[in-house]
């Protein structure tokens, strides 16, 4: 509580008895002074998780999505190199599933999905919420394509040369980053946690588990 005085006083009698006042005042109200008190450090904390900004908080979400994962690194044609972290999709229940139903997409994160051998399997955006932009690399390490896929869609992405690895991260990542068809993947981190080019890294888990 706080007690806000208007005016000044001159007397002395009435600034004792305004002291006066203002004591009782105090003692009467100080177990409610107490009790706020007790409460502000966890009030403070609360507001200031409650008022983060969203860049913050994405910054924190974004900083969760790399650990652990292995990093696709893209070299652009003027030989800037940009990293995305991604998922690992090496099985066929885990290339099913994908990225369906979930509801967003850290934007330096995306998945992989690893065949053992170049195919030429089309993808689609059924049960997907997010808008994707989908890469495609071929054995060398080389972009044959890049495709932007809307959300809920059930349109057939098919590239346009047989590929090996295809990349999926947020739409217009790759336009953003300044990557195109032609550009190289490093994917040594991305083949060293697949099992299915590393045999002691950790199978990926089957979805239907």
């Amino acid at each position: 509580m706080k007690l806000i005085w208007s005016g000044s006083f001159t007397s002395s009698r009435l600034q004792r008895a305004a002291a006066l006042a203002a004591a009782l005042m105090l003692a009467l109200c100080g177990c409610v002074s107490s009790h706020a008190q007790s409460r502000r450090p966890a009030a403070r904390a609360a507001f200031a998780q409650a008022s983060a900004t969203p860049a913050r908080r994405a910054a924190t979400v974004q900083q969760s999505a790399q650990n652990g994962l292995p990093a696709a690194a893209f070299t652009t044609a003027d030989g800037q190199q940009v990293q995305l972290y991604v998922e690992i999709a090496d099985t066929e229940p885990a290339r099913e599933l994908g990225l369906m139903n979930r509801p967003s997409m850290p934007d330096d994160q995306g998945m992989a999905f690893l065949w053992s051998t170049e195919v030429t399997e089309s993808f689609w955006m059924k049960d997907t919420l997010i808008p994707l932009s989908i890469a495609f690399i071929d054995a060398n390490g080389t972009i044959v394509d890049i495709q932007e896929m809307q959300a809920e869609t059930l349109d057939a992405h098919t590239p346009a040369a047989p590929y090996q690895v295809a990349i999926e991260a947020n739409a217009t990542w790759y336009a953003r980053n300044g990557l195109q068809a032609g550009d190289s993947v490093d994917l040594s981190q991305v083949f060293a946690a697949s099992s299915l080019f590393n045999p002691q890294a950790s199978p990926t888990p089957d979805p239907g588990q």
